[in-house]
């Protein structure tokens, strides 16, 4: 007979360091779900209780029902009606206690159960150590009792709540497997003399429950012994014993006692004489019999009979042929054979280290090959979309991403125009002695048709601003179409530097009813008032950049109209703003100024300003008020004759040196903050030297001289004071460098959006490998992270030739940069590969000119 592979259907590893045994796994309907699925339930000698419900291929978490710790090593399982209800419940054995319980499932929502618990019905305490127990209507009984084997060979029967008795086997020496054949209401186990022993449950009962040789201490009393029905000699250690209908032989009211051995299979008869045996070449570890037929599975036809060995190996056997064979990974110690998913036949295997696995043993190929009609006309069109069909099916099936839940929180924003009003907030001379600040209005709603509770609220706004509140616990948000949540949120502006960002962040984090967390998020625009106001036109023109559109300008002061009414200048001088349609200039609230000049014949606006990186902001407002603008109704009609849609270009050289040159300045800034550390180390080195050897002068029983230490100590503690403060200064100039390159990212990446004609996706792509968020940690910086994504933009989407793709799957190293050379070079580089046409996400436009 070949020997096959098992085919995977589900896998799970239960625990870690954990043992488990033959009788640590049971399968049955535990839930007492109408559908009547089998769960798994697995207990490990650590004492934890799991619960499986298997329902499709490859294990997920919605498979784990119950995970529980007893706090006591569990022995073995059992699934039966130990309760009067007459539902099925869960039998637990631990060495010194039987417990039985029901899972009860909790917090029903549509007819699914959020989670499950365990409900305790009742529990024995065992005065003598188990080693088994079995289950059964035992003397007819309607229900399951439970008869415990302890470990010097007592056998006790529990009716539900009560003790029934408790009987000692005579010669006993150690437990071994213990079975109850229904049909003859006899219990079946093994002793130490290798032999099985049948004992008829009304000779037990009838018996007496003393552990002694028949007679008391004067001869008078005779008691009545626990007498043995049949027993039969096997020879070797019992690794099993069941009842089933395996022999061909069997009539329809008579079974099987089978009994598995270290090297044989017995069957066994009712009375105890032998029916067939089977000789093994292997070592069987477990057992377990299964009905081909859907009729009466639990005996109405005859039974087949799966065994595992030491090898993993699972062998089927239909009376004394060996009719299947395949291999595991795993050596098994416990099997079920079941139905989980729709599929019938599944082999659940269980090794000692917890491997739970179900496999299927199908791998036999198919005798009969259908084949096609010879006359029947082939449709393409129809083949072509059955075939797209069933690509979009195995693509949803395959997809590790989740379609997006309908039942979500939805956050929206209400952001004025205007800043608020306060006294003392803004000054004649546009000073800064009160606090800039706008109240956003954030409403929250929930699709879903519950309610959520505890919903948190979190807000992060950039450098310099600041917020009122960054979060808002909500302790229930209703669904249902309710009116939703209003969260009032101020932000304040600050004066310390430029900002990096226009957006405030809004992250709500929740819990849905099914236990899921989620998080929804919103960004806010904030409005240009909050940054800077309109001032008198100024004529500081250190750096400038012109950017050119094809349509006719408006006026600057309609374009910037609500910046404009809240300028004290343009209300001081309203008889002058015609005058100064074509020129405006706006100042930051940290000092830095911005002045945009139109030409109004060419549709050209100059931007100017004493610091390079202050131009991004109104560069940025400046596109997207002009794309609002001239894609409304308004711009529409002031086409100017130009043709094609309106856009936004630069012509000129790109003003990389001046990008070089924060870089370079932050880089140093890097470079000086880790040369005062490292001063800063051995400062307290020497400090901690010194406190050391002054420590041992003091405790020596004659001290000699300090030669002084104490004013090396004194100098060195200055020192440390010193570079302490020091390391202040150059922190914060750190911390004015990142701000400077963030925003001179900013001015370079929209100059290239503009220069080479860039989209959305790519323009994305870019922002992604030169990122504006300046972050330095104590290794690596910008410039690391910066140089090692051009490099890899230069080897995937930006490769030249197939030379420089080839090292696209070399691994990148991002070690410390010594100079910013190299990084320099390589976003010199990267601007002209663009300029060239090349294109993030792979496709290629006409070469710029210019």
């Amino acid at each position: 007979m070949s020997l096959f592979k098992a085919r995977e259907w589900w896998r799970v590893n239960c625990g870690h360091d954990e043992e488990f045994d033959k009788a640590c796994l049971c399968a049955a309907n535990v839930d007492n779900d109408p559908s009547e699925d089998v769960k798994i339930v697995v207990g490990s000698f650590q004492g934890y209780l799991r619960i499986y419900h298997p329902k499709s291929p490859e294990f997920k978490v919605e498979d784990l029902m119950l995970e529980q710790n007893l706090e006591s090593p569990i022995l073995q399982v059992a699934a039966g009606t130990f309760t009067t209800n007459g539902g099925i419940s869960l039998a637990v054995l631990h060495p010194r206690k039987l417990s039985v319980y029901t899972l009860v499932p909790v917090g029903t929502n549509q007819q699914q159960a959020s989670y499950f618990q365990l409900q305790k019905n009742y529990e024995h305490k065992l005065e003598r150590t188990a080693a088994n127990f079995v289950t059964g209507p035992f003397g007819g009984a309607a229900n399951d009792y439970m008869c415990v084997q302890s470990m010097d060979g007592q056998l006790t029967v529990f009716e539900h709540e009560t003790i029934a008795f408790s009987r000692f086997l005579h010669n006993f020496l150690l437990p071994g497997a213990l079975c109850f054949n229904k049909k003859t209401d006899s219990f079946i186990t093994a002793n130490a003399s290798f032999e099985v022993e049948c004992y008829k449950y009304q000779v037990l009962a009838s018996s007496s429950g003393e552990k002694s040789d028949g007679s008391d201490e004067s001869g008078l009393t005779q008691k009545k012994k626990v007498q043995v029905d049949w027993s039969f000699v096997v020879g070797e250690l019992v690794v099993d014993i069941l009842v089933a209908k395996f022999s061909r032989s069997l009539t329809a009211g008579q079974a099987d006692c089978l009994v598995l051995g270290e090297h044989t299979l017995f069957a066994i008869s009712e009375i105890g004489e032998p029916r067939l045996q089977i000789r093994f070449d292997f070592t069987p570890t477990a057992m377990f019999p299964f009905s081909h037929t859907e009729e009466d599975p639990s005996g109405g036809a005859h039974q087949s009979l799966v065994i595992s060995t030491t090898t993993g190996a699972l062998m089927v056997y239909r009376d004394t042929q060996l009719i299947w064979a395949a291999k595991n990974d795993i050596e098994p110690v416990a099997l079920y054979v079941g139905q989980f998913g729709g599929l019938k036949g599944l082999v659940t295997v269980l090794d000692e280290t917890g491997c739970l696995l179900i496999t299927y043993m199908g791998t036999d190929p198919p005798l009969n090959v259908v084949g096609g009609f010879e006359g029947k006309e082939l449709n393409y069109e129809e083949m072509d979309e059955e075939h797209r069909r069933l690509l979009g099916i195995i693509r949803a099936a395959t997809s590790e991403t989740k379609a997006e839940p309908t039942e979500k929180v939805q956050m929206r924003a209400q952001v004025p125009n205007r800043l608020d009003s306060a006294p003392g907030a803004n000054d004649d001379d546009g000073g800064q002695s009160g606090m800039k600040s706008i109240t956003i209005r954030i409403f929250a709603s929930y699709q879903g048709h519950d309610t959520l509770e505890n919903v948190q609220v979190t807000v992060k706004a950039p450098s310099p601003l600041t917020v009122n509140q960054d979060l808002f616990t909500l302790p229930t948000l209703q669904g249902n179409q309710h009116t939703p949540v209003i969260l009032s949120l101020t932000v304040y502006a600050g004066a310390e530097c430029l900002p990096s960002s226009n957006v405030v962040t809004v992250i709500a984090a929740y819990t849905t009813h099914m236990g899921e967390p989620r998080t929804a998020h919103c960004e806010v625009k904030l409005p240009m008032c909050l940054f800077c106001q309109v001032v008198a036109p100024l004529k500081n023109a250190g750096f400038k950049i012109t950017l050119d559109t094809n349509r006719m300008p408006p006026l600057l002061t309609n374009l910037f109209d609500d910046l404009v009414q809240q300028s004290h200048f343009f209300q001081q001088q309203s008889d002058t703003r015609s005058a100064s349609n074509n020129v405006l200039s706006f100042q930051y609230w940290s000092g830095q100024d911005v002045t945009i000049l139109v030409s109004k014949s060419a549709g050209r606006y100059r931007l100017q300003s004493g610091c390079f990186e202050a131009m991004w902001l109104v560069a940025s407002e400046l596109c997207d008020r002009l794309t609002t603008y001239f894609q409304s109704a308004q711009g529409a009609s002031m086409g100017g004759g130009d043709d094609g849609p309106f856009a936004v270009t630069f012509t000129e050289a790109l003003p990389l040196q001046d990008f070089f040159n924060l870089v370079d300045a932050h880089f140093a800034a890097r470079q000086t903050f880790a040369k005062t550390g490292e001063k800063l180390g051995e400062r307290a080195h020497q400090f901690r030297s010194i406190q050391k050897r002054l420590l041992v002068r003091f405790k020596d029983r004659n001290p000699a001289s300090l030669t002084h230490l104490d004013t090396l100590l004194e100098g060195t503690f200055q020192q440390l004071n010193e570079l302490g403060q020091g390391m202040s200064a150059i922190q914060e100039d750190l911390y004015t460098h990142a701000n400077r390159l963030s925003c001179g990212c900013e001015v370079i990446l929209l100059l290239i959006k503009c220069r080479f004609g860039l989209d959305a996706e790519n323009f994305e792509l870019l922002r992604g490998y030169l990122s504006p968020v300046v972050e330095d940690s104590i290794d690596q910086g910008w410039e690391e992270v910066t140089e090692a994504a051009m490099t890899h933009l230069l080897r995937t989407a930006l490769a030249k030739s197939s030379k420089e793709s080839a090292g696209a799957n070399m691994p990148l190293t991002m070690a410390s940069l010594t100079d910013t050379s190299k990084l320099k070079k390589h976003i010199g580089v990267v601007c002209e590969r663009l300029a060239r046409g090349a294109r993030l996400n792979g496709s290629t436009v006409a070469p710029s000119k210019g």
